[in-house]
């Protein structure tokens, strides 16, 4: 069998296991396009990595109880965030935090809130190092007159300890996605060559969107209707005159000002609301304007 055929992808390449590598260094590895790790990326088969440098924000967490506190060292500043990565093993210690402190010195504390058998936590840190992308649309990218951002990533290789684990960034700053800073982990090289191999479709990640399943999901109900975001912006324009005048005739800071605020009113009516308010690049992007 020659080097090209192996199974091991890094016994083809003669080259050491990289915990993790850029795209363009990818795609000499497995012999492929950016766009197929792209295409694999967003119809669920991997999940490609964002790097972060020292992004200030909240990790938000959710553990089930039934499984113990994951975060219990923490809490008693026994672990750093990091040290619960590296030693507890609750996820990749290539997703890096870093508490946030004040001006004594002391951490800022997290907010733990715990509701049926379910604790939440969302604990002020820094994020760094590489981060899996949670949105499923890496394909825009090849069109050079798109910017395109994230508003969320979630920690890498979480364990089964953890329900799920996000990290948002302060003041709903998103974070810039380009070819350069996007990553693939040693787990996805090793998947792709596994299948190029064995001719296999892959199978999807746990927890990936498939393509077809936005016919299959009916919409659920916001009051007036909880839609995904994209169609509850454009729900808002038409059904409200004012904001719709207003909004696409003001500048992309004056219509995120006039969004948030018209967001905020419905909430002091008591019109429940289960959506951040975007950021700018986020509100431009869903409007396309």
């Amino acid at each position: 069998m020659s080097n090209r055929n192996s199974k091991n992808v890094w016994s083809a390449n003669e080259i050491a296991p990289l915990e993790f590598c850029s795209l363009s260094r990818a795609i000499r590895l497995l012999k492929c396009e950016i766009e197929d790790l792209l295409h694999w990326h967003d119809v669920g088969s991997i999940t490609l990595c964002l790097r972060l440098s020292e992004k200030k924000g909240k990790l938000i967490t959710e553990i089930h109880n039934k499984k113990g506190d994951a975060f219990k060292l923490y809490n008693e500043n026994v672990m750093t965030l990091n040290e619960l990565a590296r030693v507890q093993k609750l996820w990749s210690h290539h997703s890096k935090l870093f508490s946030i402190k004040k001006e004594n010195m002391e951490r800022l504390e997290p907010k733990v809130v715990v509701k049926n058998h379910i604790t939440k936590y969302e604990i002020p840190a820094f994020a760094s190092g590489i981060w899996s992308i949670t949105s499923r649309n890496l394909l825009d990218l090849l069109n050079n007159n798109e910017k395109h951002y994230e508003s969320i990533t979630a920690i890498v290789s979480p364990s089964s300890q953890i329900m799920s684990c996000l990290f948002h960034p302060d003041n709903q700053e998103c974070m810039d996605v380009s070819i350069s800073n996007i990553f693939i982990t040693k787990k996805y090289i090793e998947k792709i060559h596994s299948h190029a191999i064995s001719g296999n479709e892959m199978p999807l990640v746990d927890g990936a969107r498939n393509f077809d399943d936005d016919n299959k999901n009916e919409k659920t109900i916001i009051s007036p209707h909880k839609e995904k975001l994209s169609e509850f912006i454009k729900f808002l324009i038409k059904t409200n005159p004012t904001i719709s005048k207003n909004i696409l005739s003001t500048t992309a800071n004056n219509r995120h000002k006039l969004f948030r605020e018209y967001i905020e009113n419905l909430k002091r009516k008591g019109i429940e609301v289960d959506y951040d308010i975007p950021s700018s690049p986020t509100l431009e992007r869903y409007l396309k304007l």
